[in-house]
């Protein structure tokens, strides 16, 4: 019995932090794909913001768009209304406080928070490997 608690012991203190460490790889290639998104579309570079879409896509929270040929026309919308800006200083980072998105449609993400002095915009993005875009709200 002593060789099995043993092994129990040594497995959960071995693996455990493996395991932690690889939810924050995760949480942190999904902060890295929201901040890419961000200054993508702040420094006007539309097709790079597709890129790093994917569809179904949450537009402001009213509007789902299905197709990627929608993402991009939305994108490229944002960039010719906005025009191409200098990046200003920003902090992004998990948050609970953006609204949610519809858990039938969008149902593995996390929002992260683009905080610009007193304003924010939310990015939200799938979880998992290879996380990608799939809605931002301002």
């Amino acid at each position: 019995m002593k060789p099995f608690i043993l092994l129990t012991f040594l497995s959960c203190t071995l693996l455990l932090p493996l395991a932690q460490g690889e939810d924050k790889a995760k949480v942190d290639a999904g902060q890295a794909v929201a901040a890419a998104y961000f200054e993508a579309l702040f420094t006007g570079d539309a097709k790079k913001a597709t890129e790093l879409s994917t569809v179904p896509f949450s537009l402001d929270r009213k509007k789902v768009l299905k197709t990627e040929k929608e993402v991009a026309a939305i994108h490229e919308e944002i960039v010719g209304d906005k025009g191409k800006r200098q990046l200003p200083k920003y902090t992004l980072a998990p948050t609970d406080k953006a609204a949610k998105l519809d858990a039938e449609i969008f149902p593995k993400h996390t929002a992260y928070r683009v905080l610009i002095d007193d304003e924010h915009v939310d990015v939200y993005v799938t979880q998992g490997d290879g996380p990608k875009v799939i809605g931002f709200s301002d």
